[in-house]
């Protein structure tokens, strides 16, 4: 798993544009990145396709960003405030 500075020099398939609101909520699995995108509320640059095949992966990547934001006690960033709404 890459943190912080570990990920220079990889070369991303996509990347995504979006408020970090938006971006927790998307690890955490509140929204789904094509509601994100359908609704320009992201940008994607690179594959989409390829970002859209990937949602099975992200799924399972959500009880690890949980457990990251614990190790930080950091429980209060697991309520739900719906920021998609907003």
């Amino acid at each position: 798993m890459l943190r912080g500075g570990d990920g220079a020099g990889v070369t991303a398939a996509v990347e995504l544009e979006m408020a970090a609101d938006l971006a927790h909520a998307l690890w955490l699995g509140r929204v789904q990145p094509a509601t994100l995108l359908a609704t320009r509320r992201a940008r994607a640059r690179g594959s989409v396709r390829k970002l859209l095949r990937m949602q099975t992966l992200g799924e399972r990547l959500i009880p690890i960003y949980e457990g990251l934001l614990r190790e930080e006690h950091r429980e209060d960033l697991l309520v739900d405030p719906d920021p998609v709404s907003s």
